[in-house]
């Protein structure tokens, strides 16, 4: 999830990513369901990943600072700025990593097949595919506003975690300890 930097400083990840909603959901749903089961099953992962922020912002999206009238129309944030007034985009999350480090670590196995066998098919209810298939990242955040809705600030939850979602979370972690992955 979080790729070492060619910097040698540590720094924080943060970036923000623009998300699409599934055409079969209204915008009610798709935040309703966004805040309520999605942001349940990403909730573990990201804290053991050692997420420190994680903010939806649910539309309608608009831009905090605006590009100029006159800065070049290709700039990058003229363009996110088109697209966001065009209502391309259904919602954005801000998302602050841990300190990048030196060495990259493989993700365990077991964290893995959760992403892909719990996350990503929420993805798919969601959105109008994989996350990773259709989302625009910007490396610059505070940028587009929006109603926001932190999750997680300072590292720890803001939102109580589904019991249900901590046993699945805790049987994948059982099972790969155990090497069953």
């Amino acid at each position: 999830m979080f790729s070492p930097s060619s910097n040698s400083k540590p720094r924080p990840r943060s970036f923000l990513a623009l998300l699409k909603r599934n055409p079969a959901m209204s915008k009610e749903e798709f935040s309703k369901h966004w805040v309520t089961e999605h942001a349940q099953v990403v909730l573990p992962y990201f804290l053991d990943a050692g997420v420190e922020s994680y903010v939806q912002i649910h539309g309608p999206l608009s831009m905090s600072s605006p590009a100029s009238p006159d800065s070049n129309p290709n700039n990058p944030i003229a363009v996110l700025q088109k697209e966001v007034e065009a209502g391309e985009w259904d919602g954005c999350f801000e998302l602050t990593g841990p300190p990048d480090t030196s060495k990259a670590t493989p993700e365990p196995a077991w964290k893995a097949a959760y992403y892909h066998d719990i996350i990503v098919p929420d993805e798919l209810k969601l959105l109008v595919s994989e996350a990773s298939e259709h989302v625009k990242i910007v490396e610059k955040t505070g940028i587009v506003t929006g109603e926001r809705k932190a999750i997680i600030e300072n590292g720890k939850s803001e939102i109580k975690i589904d019991k249900d979602v901590m046993r699945v979370w805790e049987e994948y972690q059982r099972k790969g300890e155990k090497g069953e992955f």
